[in-house]
């Protein structure tokens, strides 16, 4: 708060505080508490055999999930794909938080960004008809662990 005395401003720590300032504060409380939350869904292949991506039928627990289509794994979910799971991710590039394959194929014609987590236990990670990505973002961790882990037709970009 300011004070004037004597043709001089003098700066001052106690004196009343205007209900403007605090009616202000509190909105933008509200505002921000009111958001929905940026959540993570567990998204897990539940279709035995190949299937798309972008078919949220093909999805356990993926309610919520950002994807696109909605339903999908997105950039705040974690996609787990399985034993004998074989996941063609289409032709639209996917974004995942963390992505778990577990002696499963993931293939297709776009780029696959990991932000946060990939977890390679076994399996395939492979490119379509036209050159590929599997993106690792800058704070993303990997963790390979297992038999036989096959990147095919797909480079592998590791910025973290």
């Amino acid at each position: 708060m300011l004070e004037h005395r004597d043709r001089t401003v003098i700066a001052s720590a106690t004196g009343t505080r205007h209900p403007r300032g605090w009616i202000a504060l509190l909105a933008t409380l509200a505002l921000l508490l009111g958001q929905p939350a940026w959540s993570q869904a567990t998204c897990t292949w539940i279709l035995v055999g190949s299937g798309q991506w972008g078919d949220p039928a093909n999805w356990g627990g993926c309610t919520g999930g950002n994807g696109d289509p909605a339903n999908t794994p997105g950039p705040a979910d974690h996609a787990i794909i399985g034993d004998s799971d074989d996941v063609d991710v289409g032709a639209l590039a996917r974004t995942v938080d963390r992505l778990t394959i577990t002696n499963g194929r993931i293939f297709g014609d776009a780029n696959i960004t990991v932000v946060s987590a990939l977890a390679w236990n076994g399996g395939v990670i492979d490119g379509g008809l036209s050159p590929t990505q599997l993106l690792l973002d800058s704070g993303s961790v990997s963790t390979i662990s297992g038999d036989v882990h096959n990147l095919a037709k797909r480079d592998l970009i590791n910025s973290g």
